[in-house]
């Protein structure tokens, strides 16, 4: 009866939580991607400097967002341990509303600025 024991709750938290494992790589080079955020819809972990990562989960579905790549979702079915992301190349710059208001202080200041000589500050 002891060793019944310890063996259900030996495999307790493999029933109560499955685990996801695996490595981000760069489609292009195949280097480790550190610092990427691994997610379900509650949970949520960061793979290391080797872009290894582990995720305690009961759901199936999983989100990879790293800075410079596109984001990924796959699922525990696709049993690959090795995840590439395929980066981003950025053409445009998009500039929200704010960014580019012409009430900006920071645009107010920098067409006062202009009024005046680079090397003496006086008006022109």
């Amino acid at each position: 009866m002891k060793t019944l024991f310890i063996f259900f709750f030996s495999l307790f938290p493999v029933i109560v939580f499955a685990s996801y494992n695996g490595i981000l790589l760069d489609s292009t080079n195949l280097q480790p991607i550190n610092n990427a955020l691994i997610s379900d819809s509650k949970h949520s972990v960061r793979s290391d400097i080797n872009g290894s990562f582990i995720l305690n989960s009961k759901e199936k579905t999983y989100h990879v967002k790293a800075y410079g790549y596109r984001p990924y979702s796959f699922n525990e079915d696709l049993n690959n341990s090795h995840i590439k992301l395929e980066a981003i190349h950025v053409k445009a710059l998009y500039l929200t509303f704010w960014g580019a208001s012409n009430n900006s202080k920071y645009f107010i200041n920098g067409q006062k600025n202009k009024s005046k000589c680079s090397h003496c500050r006086c008006k022109k």
